[in-house]
């Protein structure tokens, strides 16, 4: 592989990743009053997401 085509890859998943991480702040910026459903949500998914780590990094540690 040349490094020219190394650097594109790079390059196009670095785009795309930002903007799938910027589209929900897009859509949602003008949303004064957001439901019930996604209140719960965005205040129980971030430490879902922490716990479901933790729990996959230390299930293969024996105590």
């Amino acid at each position: 592989m040349s490094s020219t085509y190394i650097i594109l890859a790079l390059i196009t998943s670095g785009v795309v990743t930002f903007a799938i991480r910027l589209f929900p702040f897009l859509v949602l910026r003008n949303q004064t009053n957001l439901s019930s459903r996604m209140k719960f949500i965005s205040a129980v998914l971030p430490q879902a997401i922490i716990t479901i780590l933790v729990v996959y990094c230390l299930k293969d540690i024996r105590l």
